[in-house]
């Protein structure tokens, strides 16, 4: 980052404003954020460091003020910033995407080799929740959009079958059953065999994920219909 960077936004500039600070092992405090400037300045008022970025009278975003830090690095040690989730979730995105099952001692150890940033246990399992919040949601949100779902998939075709159970005092969700018509049709033509099983799923909520198949004409697997329910052997529907 130099004097006269330009950006598309204040908000773009922001983020690489800070980006490059924390990177760098340094700290900074604000000065002035709003829909047209941002500044931050250095903690130690001796210190002469400043970054402003400011948009113009013709709506370009650029870096008007660039000045260093003058001050001793013992003014940025443990510096809080650089430990924040949002700021730790881009060092490490990838590596949980590709690994959902990486260890928290993994995600301080590389970002003590990679960054020379120190970080506890519960910000780094903080950076890995957060994380797998973005690719899967969250899950308590996630089980208030079964009738939607529901009535989208009745929808698309009225001979759906689709049934689904919450607790009558706290609303929260019980089990959900789902048989498209197109395999219950399909299901006088497979063979004579028909294969049910169940597993636990990864949520935290301890669900159960039931499915029933059958074989079709090519031995090929047919799912007919599934469920997911909190017991295998709890009759819900009843």
């Amino acid at each position: 980052m130099q004097l006269h960077d330009q950006f598309n936004s204040i908000p773009e500039a922001r983020e690489a404003i800070r980006r490059y600070v924390l990177d760098n092992g340094e700290s900074f405090k604000l000065v002035k954020s709003d829909k047209r400037r941002f500044s931050i300045g250095c903690k130690d008022p001796k210190c002469g460091f400043g970054i402003r970025a400011s948009k113009s009278s013709k709506q370009v975003v650029s870096i008007t003020v660039f000045k260093l830090h003058t001050c001793s690095p013992a003014v940025h040690y443990k510096n809080k910033q650089a430990h924040s989730v949002a700021y730790l979730i881009e060092h490490h995105r990838a590596s949980i995407i590709d690994n959902r099952k990486i260890t928290v001692a993994q995600i301080r150890s590389n970002e003590r080799l990679l960054f020379n940033n120190e970080i506890s246990y519960q910000q780094a399992y903080r950076t890995i929740q957060a994380v797998l919040t973005e690719m899967y949601g969250d899950e308590a949100e996630s089980f208030k959009k079964f009738p939607a779902l529901a009535e989208r998939f009745i929808a698309t075709d009225e001979w759906n079958y689709c049934a689904y159970s919450y607790h009558p005092e706290t609303c929260h969700f019980q089990a959900a059953f789902f048989a498209p018509r197109g395999i219950r049709l399909a299901a006088r033509y497979i063979r004579s065999f028909i294969g049910i099983d169940g597993t636990h799923t990864g949520s935290k909520f301890r669900m159960t994920l039931l499915i029933a198949v059958g074989i079709n004409a090519n031995n090929e697997t047919l799912p007919m219909a599934w469920a997911l329910v909190p017991i295998k052997s709890e009759a819900w529907w009843t």
